[in-house]
């Protein structure tokens, strides 16, 4: 069988016989040769031996050629090297030129030609030929059946597609399906079998450890998933230190919530000894990373000049970042800079706006705030409406207003 665009070949490198064999005009020594020189890291000769290859009819070399030309930025090249192995017989060399002719990724784009590619493929038993032809069709029934088919043919992205498709309509099968890909290395598949698995009634234990299995697979998301669960103790001993680690790991792969939950660690002093600086640093790396969480607990470190030089004028900017992604403390806390005219202009209207976005996002300080703006203004009605929602949310000095 041929081998995948992106498989490890053998190590070592080629013997002077082999070699001798290849130069003398026997294609698939030149093709092994070639797979070992690429996996020695001899990239150029690697080239070399493949071009041999795939000139002497040897569909694997045209494979291997492929790949290599796409690495060292030649696609157009690369193109012409796996539509060689597809009318050579290899399958896997027709999914592999479909798809930067479906995208037009360095050569025109053809997706009439690469949707021929992909049903030639998956005809001739390449499962992610079968993944690929699913993914570009609009009949969502053809679309689910190449989908299973492609993971019954052992395609992890085949499984995780089909899982989506179905469920919906069958969460059990889904599961099934993401499972599959969860086994075989699909990290972001380990997520969704864990997610969907708790909802099935599978127990706490079970899904720790498919986020676990996520994480080791590479998936942010499921090391800060893995981070949150050991951090309290959820389906596993409560393990801070590990919890720690998940969430750098998460954070590394650059998952922003990963980030901002490893500083509030340090912040803290849960799992590492407490370190204000690093707190810091972490915040501005979820923040940076997306997300609003870690803008606004940056924010409060910038305010408070805790980790870091006090800055204002920085805070209001992380602040209003994390407004702008939906985190209604980072809205309360712009409107007050506003309000007091710190790190920015005073600006009585902008305050209110802020309070009152805040306020409809349930911050009960902000509702009070706003009330008082409202106060000032003498629209007295909306001022009781905002310290209403204040008291009913729990904040003493709204109720206060009320007389309450």
């Amino acid at each position: 069988a041929a081998r995948d665009p992106g498989a490890v070949p053998p190590a070592g490198q080629p013997s002077a016989a082999h070699l001798a064999r290849c130069d003398a005009g026997d294609a698939a020594t030149c093709a092994a040769a070639a797979e070992r020189l690429a996996a020695a890291g001899d990239r150029r000769q690697a080239t070399v031996r493949a071009r041999q290859a795939c000139d002497g009819g040897d569909a694997a070399g045209c494979l291997t050629l492929g790949g290599l030309l796409d690495a060292t930025g030649d696609p157009a090249g690369a193109v012409g090297a796996w539509l060689a192995a597809c009318e050579r017989g290899t399958p896997q060399g027709c999914t592999a030129a479909g798809r930067p002719l479906l995208h037009g990724l360095g050569v025109p784009a053809d997706a009439p030609r690469a949707l021929v590619l992909f049903e030639r493929a998956c005809q001739a038993g390449d499962a992610r030929g079968c993944t690929a032809l699913g993914a570009t069709l609009d009949d969502g029934d053809r679309a689910r059946a190449l989908f299973q088919q492609a993971c019954d043919g052992g395609d992890p992205d085949g499984c995780l597609a089909f899982g989506a498709a179905v469920v919906a309509a069958d969460p059990a099968v889904a599961h099934d399906a993401w499972s599959a890909a969860c086994d075989r290395g699909k990290g972001e598949a380990c997520v969704q079998a864990a997610i969907t698995g708790l909802a099935l009634g599978h127990g706490e234990a079970r899904t720790t450890a498919l986020f676990d299995r996520a994480c080791a697979a590479g998936s942010a998301v499921g090391c800060t998933n893995l981070g949150l669960r050991l951090h309290r103790g959820t389906g596993a001993w409560r393990d801070e230190v590990r919890a720690l680690a998940a969430y750098h790991k998460g954070c590394d792969l650059g998952h922003g919530p990963a980030c901002t939950n490893a500083g509030w660690m340090y912040a803290v002093g849960h799992g590492a000894t407490e370190d204000d600086a690093r707190a810091a640093a972490l915040y501005r790396q979820g923040c940076d990373a997306g997300d609003p969480h870690g803008c606004f607990d940056l924010g409060t470190r910038l305010e408070g000049g805790e980790g870091v030089d006090r800055d204002a004028a920085a805070a209001a900017a992380a602040y209003q970042r994390a407004c702008d992604g939906g985190d209604r403390d980072g809205c309360a806390n712009l409107g007050r800079l506003h309000h007091l005219g710190l790190g920015v202009a005073a600006d009585a209207d902008g305050a209110r706006a802020l309070y009152d976005r805040a306020c409809e996002g349930g911050q009960p300080i902000a509702c009070t705030n706003a009330g008082r703006l409202y106060e000032t203004l003498g629209q007295r009605e909306v001022a009781t409406a905002r310290f209403r929602a204040a008291c009913d949310a729990g904040d003493a000095e709204g109720c206060s207003a009320l007389g309450e």
